[in-house]
């Protein structure tokens, strides 16, 4: 896991290259504290911070094949590396490095050129310059679990690991300003994400998931060598469901082998649910993991004592963090001065206090997490509701459950005062069916193209405030092909409709593994805010009143009497009519990011 950055400057330009590296380094420094590097060749820079995994000693960055010209600088972990290897010695009987990854795709590049991302297996985001051919080449993971930022000035092209990066640099040393994109802060409030490649921030852009870069020149040529389709397999098709439980099995086991290569100790994220359990389980040496379990007091279900009833002496090396919600909070500025990005919801900081605790205990830079398994295998309330919607007489309409948060805002007059036609736009990639399979699949494949994705940058952005690499093994993408390659109602069964079973196939291959109470316990199981009732009708509603009024940097965009109504009806009881917290929490997160932006 690292940091890295790189600056392709137009010739006609007089920027001093090696400055804007230095100030890369420094700005990314937390994602790699082990060591730094960087790499120039004419007009362009190349700059990389490193948390050393794999091949500690030698496996330095940027690296450089001088008899090819090719220099690379990489973020994350080709998984599949050794394979990969083992392939490469029929072509190269000398490697540089002992065990580096790195070098894998360099070798692979020399050989395939574009085509090398067609062999990976992983996350990742990676630069590698030809200098003979004076050209950049740019690639990004299937699903985006590692970030990859663009951004086109006048002085030439500039990408990073974070939008944070960017903008310094353009601010501080290219004198370029940040404008923000106003039309997607709509979206934004009502989905706590934005689709596409598009940011808040006017100017820049991220690479999308499963598409590379080629830079020759003035010439851009983006290629998508992947993405998660709708095509339900035909050797699947007919199967039985034994058989696509055993086919599932294998893959996972195969999978989760390749995703625990490291040379350094790792850790986990561990609650009383299904996903991080079943990792647990399954990936190499499990038991001699350190796992992580965090606990509040104002919680309603002790995680500790479920584990301990199912597991007893088998929870070894467990270290449970007891915290309160006064010490969660406390970090909401500190998470958006550091991202610059606003919250989608308040679970971010649970996982920030987590990330910060482990830090503090421990020397930990591997971290698994099941992020990814809801919306591959169908685990929200939502994706249930969906399957429902079929039935109805105009599906279409019952688009809109994927943003319930709209009707709010719109009742409330929010909107007056900004563009309202971002819904129907982002609905689009929607399309509609008569039947229940493929309504299921074709809206967890909208999850995995849109929420996951802010979902993995966070993720990621978090972990590497405090040097983690955090890795999200269902996000593989062959888990995620096989996934959506079945039928909808393998992955939620409406066999009971009082008590519809959410991830179906992927419980029953967890049957295998884990106790029946945790694999089928109906109440999900994550790491959710520890925000109680007393929060929402009691400290949100004071962070308004002190934040949310007429000269407040919101209120250029929406109407402040709306949102004050929308505080008054709020009844900070969660689950109800009534219950707006997330809406007034995506509201007050947008006020803080602009206050630290303008």
């Amino acid at each position: 896991m690292c940091g890295i950055f790189g600056f392709l400057l137009n010739n006609e330009k007089n920027i001093d290259i090696k400055k804007v590296c230095d100030h890369a380094i420094q700005s990314q420094f937390h994602r790699g504290p082990d060591s730094s590097g960087a790499f120039f060749d004419k007009n362009i820079g190349l700059s990389h911070t490193r948390l050393s995994i794999l091949d500690i000693k030698k496996g330095n960055q940027p690296m450089t094949d001088s008899k090819n010209g090719l220099t690379i600088i990489f973020n994350g972990e080709i998984v599949n590396y050794k394979n990969l290897k083992k392939k490469l010695n029929n072509h190269y009987q000398k490697f540089l490095t002992d065990h580096s990854d790195t070098e894998v795709i360099l070798k692979l590049y020399e050989l395939y050129q574009e085509k090398c991302v067609n062999y990976l297996h992983g996350m990742f985001s990676f630069a590698i310059w030809d200098s003979k051919k004076r050209k950049l080449f740019l690639a990004r993971d299937h699903l985006g679990i590692k970030p990859l930022y663009i951004c086109d000035t006048s002085y030439g092209l500039i990408f990073a690991s974070e939008i944070k990066t960017i903008c310094e640099i353009k601010k501080r040393i290219l004198k370029i300003e940040n404008p923000i994109n106003e039309n997607l802060l709509n979206e934004y409030l009502v989905f706590g994400n934005i689709y596409g490649d598009q940011t808040l921030f006017r100017q820049i852009f991220c690479l999308k998931p499963g598409f590379s870069l080629s830079v020759e020149g003035k010439r851009r040529n983006y290629h998508k060598y992947w993405s998660p389709t709708l095509n339900i397999d035909e050797d699947l098709k007919d199967s039985s469901e034994i058989e696509i439980i055993e086919r599932l099995d294998d893959l996972i086991k195969t999978v989760f082998t390749e995703w625990s290569v490291s040379d350094v100790e790792t850790g986990i994220f561990l609650s009383s649910g299904l996903d991080s359990n079943l990792i647990n389980n399954v990936i190499p040496n499990g038991a001699n993991i350190k796992k992580f379990l965090l606990n509040f007091s104002s919680s309603n279900e002790n995680e500790y004592q479920v584990l301990k009833k199912n597991f007893g002496n088998e929870i070894k090396n467990l270290f449970i963090i007891n915290s309160s919600e006064d010490e969660v909070f406390t970090n909401l500025n500190n998470l958006i001065s550091h991202t610059y990005l606003p919250l989608n919801n308040y679970n971010s900081l649970t996982f920030l206090h987590l990330c910060k605790k482990v830090h503090e205990h421990s020397k930990i830079k591997v971290l698994y997490s099941g992020d990814g398994s809801d919306e591959i295998f169908g685990g929200y309330q939502r994706h249930h509701d969906v399957c429902k919607s079929f039935e109805l007489e105009n599906y279409g309409e019952k688009r809109l459950l994927l943003a319930k948060n709209y009707f709010t805002l719109e009742r409330m007059k929010i909107f007056d005062k900004s563009k309202k036609d971002f819904l129907n736009q982002r609905l689009d990639i929607l399309s509609e069916f008569k039947n229940q399979k493929e309504t299921l699949n074709k809206i967890l494949i909208n999850d995995q193209m849109s929420f996951l994705q802010g979902y993995l940058t966070r993720a990621d952005q978090i972990g590497m405030m405090y040097g983690q690499e955090i890795r999200t093994p269902f996000c593989d993408e062959r888990i995620v092909s096989f996934s959506n390659s079945i039928k909808g109602n393998m992955k939620i069964n409406l066999g009971d409709r009082n008590q519809p079973k959410f991830k179906y196939i992927l419980k029953k291959v967890a049957e295998k593994y884990l106790p029946k109470d945790i694999v089928w316990n109906p109440i999900k199981s994550k790491f959710p805010a520890p925000i109680s009732n007393s929060f929402y009708s009691g400290e949100l509603k004071n962070l308004y009143i002190d934040k949310i009024h007429n000269n407040s940097k919101i209120s250029k965009y929406y109407n402040i009497d709306g949102l004050k109504k929308l505080l008054n009806i709020h009844d900070g009881s969660n689950q109800t009519k009534n219950d707006h917290s997330n809406t007034l929490g995506r509201i007050l997160s947008l006020e803080i990011w602009l206050n630290n932006l303008i």
